[in-house]
């Protein structure tokens, strides 16, 4: 009987799983199609500096074509519009009247202004990259400088061979 019963083990878990999976099933098939998201495009896209920078405007800048190189949803894209509220405001304005489904921002400087166009556009989504405050149609992703310098310093102290490690940062707290 222990030999049976060893032996039933791994198909049990594997009965187990595949019960799982057919439960589910219909509760996965009912969710699909109901969200009614922005992927059809086209999105619209504000950046406070130059897509050149070399650095955080580049960078999103890249992620935009790479959206439209993979998943086919065009842009429209405004660079270089400072972060002058009245600026970035009347920037949003005539960005919420076109066609655009999703309306991103990057830079948390123009935090105020999009908070107003999210609030004068309620049927735009509007994403705002460094942001802080949420509202039912602006989203916000925050990138945390502090996350992502901890793990490159982590990684330096396992590969140092000396035991000494240095870290420089452009912000200013």
């Amino acid at each position: 009987m222990t030999d049976s019963s060893n032996r039933m083990a791994p198909q049990s878990i594997d009965r187990r799983r595949l019960l799982t999976l057919l439960a589910a099933s219909p509760l996965v098939a009912a969710c699909q199609g109901t969200f009614e998201g922005p992927e059809r495009g086209p999105i619209a896209a504000l950046f406070l500096g130059h897509i050149n920078d070399g650095d955080f405007d580049e960078q999103g800048y890249l992620g935009l074509q790479r959206v439209t190189r993979e998943l086919g949803i065009p842009f429209r894209m405004v660079e270089g519009v400072g972060i002058d509220r009245t600026a970035v405001l009347t920037a949003l304005r005539e960005i919420a009247s076109s066609a655009a489904t999703m309306i991103t921002v990057h830079g948390s400087g123009a935090s105020e202004a999009v908070q107003r166009a999210a609030w004068e556009f309620p049927r735009k989504r509007f994403t705002l990259i460094q942001g802080d405050l949420l509202r039912p149609n602006l989203a916000i992703y925050r990138v945390r400088d502090e996350q992502s310098a901890w793990l490159a310093g982590a990684a330096a102290a396992m590969l140092s061979t000396s035991g000494v490690l240095g870290h420089v940062s452009t912000r200013d707290r």
